[in-house]
């Protein structure tokens, strides 16, 4: 069985990057950091790089409210 490889957020921002018109997702994040800033205008772009980055970063659910008993939400 073949081994999958885990992409870091940065990794899979590049790759999104190639596949989408113009590459311009690229002007939407820190190419060294994957972390988002602001671009000129093309709101799906910056939608798309928000939605990656907030899913690979947040901690999951269960973690977070680890610390309240029975707090699984």
């Amino acid at each position: 069985m073949k081994q999958s490889k885990r992409l870091s957020l940065v990794e899979l921002l590049n790759l999104a990057n190639e596949v989408y018109d113009d590459g311009c997702l690229a002007e939407y994040f820190d190419s060294d950091t994957g972390t988002p800033r602001a671009g000129s205008g093309d709101t799906l772009a910056e939608f798309i790089v928000r939605e990656i980055h907030d899913t690979l970063t947040r901690t999951p659910v269960a973690v977070r409210n680890s610390t309240k008993p029975g707090a699984f939400s």
